[in-house]
């Protein structure tokens, strides 16, 4: 199932059709802007210069964007398989 990367206007950027293993550098397979075929590459060492630029705000929504997702896309809109974060603060109370 390809993933649509939108602008914050909704417009197509890139569809990724697949994510491969190629030597030591991991490539995303996909089409820019719609109809231009792209292969974008990246190695170890941009791997973990992202992990430098990523702030803890998105690091830690990492794991709640993933459970949003999966609820989502199995339609459990009405459950609380996802937990409200606020209402974790009384963990901080301790």
């Amino acid at each position: 199932m390809p993933v649509k990367m939108v602008d914050k206007n909704g417009n197509l950027m890139m569809t990724v059709n697949g994510l491969q293993k190629r030597g030591g550098d991991v490539v995303m397979v996909g089409n820019l802007m719609g109809t231009m075929p792209a292969q974008i590459y990246t190695s170890p060492e941009n791997a973990i210069r992202l992990l430098g630029i990523l702030p803890w705000s998105v690091l830690l929504y990492g794991p709640l964007m993933l459970a949003k997702g999966l609820q989502s896309l199995h339609g459990l809109n009405d459950c609380d398989f996802v937990p409200d974060p606020t209402s974790w603060t009384h963990l901080w109370s301790l």
